[in-house]
Order: structure tokens, then sequence, then C-alpha cells
């Protein structure tokens, strides 16, 4: 693997982990005090990231939550499919 390709994929990797602190922070953050009283500054200083990262992976703060209620939607379903795997019958 060439210098290039491996500091690129180091890269890649920090990038997914901030974003993942950002989503984390936020999904708690907004759970304890709503959208409205959740500041952006609060989810970077939780997450430990700055400001910056926060805009580039998600744009602005309704992208930020917009991705928390599809990552919220993802897991519900997560959890449907594996009730119904479980159980064997949806109705139940």
């Amino acid at each position: 693997m060439s210098p290039a390709r491996a500091r690129g994929d180091a890269r890649r990797a920090r990038g997914a982990e901030s974003r993942a602190r950002l989503l984390s922070a936020a999904t708690a953050l907004v759970a304890e005090r709503g959208v409205s009283g959740t500041p952006v500054g609060e989810v970077c200083a939780r997450a430990g990231v700055a400001k910056t990262a926060l805009y580039w992976h998600f744009g602005s703060k309704e992208g930020l939550v917009a991705a928390v209620v599809e990552e919220a939607g993802n897991q519900f379903i997560e959890q449907l499919q594996k009730r119904v795997y479980l159980e064997g019958d949806p109705i139940q």
C-alpha cells in the first residue's frame, strides 16, 4: 500500500469516527433537551470535535437532525426485523 493511500484510509477512518461521535452526541442531547434546546456547540463539545466537522459531515444543524432521525428510524426497523425473525410471525 502506498503512503498516500494509507493516509487517505486513515483520514476516512477518522472522518467516520467523528461522524459517529457527532451522531451519538446529538442523539443523546436531542433526547434530553429536544432539537431547539440542543446547540451545535454543545454537540461538538460532547463529541470532542470542532464545529467545522459537523458542517463538513452534515452541512447544518438541520442536516444533523435529519441524520439523527434517519439513524433512529433505521434502528427501529432493524429491531422490528429481528423480532419478526425470532418470533416467526409479524403479528406476534
